[in-house]
């Protein structure tokens, strides 16, 4: 087991969905999107890893939205960006859940 493993409360599970990315604040990059897609890499009962084109800095407040269009149902969430890390055509990112909306079907 890696220190990394050792430090997370919950397992990750590797999944793959398109999810959309609002911003909750101004970012510091006035050419920023406000809203914009990223791809979920994996996902746990306490956040999210994603990967997005877009910086998002660490700190920032985001609102997710995955859906899963072979069930039809709706994850919609608030999240704090934890990490951040450059790869190879964009970022991936760490987000900790901070609240769930009703989901939706």
């Amino acid at each position: 087991m890696s220190h990394e493993d050792e430090k997370r409360l919950y397992p990750r599970h590797a999944t793959k969905a398109t999810v959309q990315v609002q911003r909750t604040g101004v970012s510091p990059d006035p050419s920023a999107s406000d809203e914009f897609t990223a791809q979920l890499v994996n996902l746990s009962q306490g956040g999210v890893r994603i990967e997005t084109r877009e910086l998002i800095q660490p700190h920032e407040t985001i609102h997710l939205l995955v859906a899963s269009t072979a069930t039809g149902v709706e994850l919609r969430c608030t999240g704090v960006v934890r990490w951040v890390q450059k790869v190879t055509g964009g970022y991936q990112v760490g987000v900790e859940f901070a609240g769930f909306d009703k989901p939706t079907e």
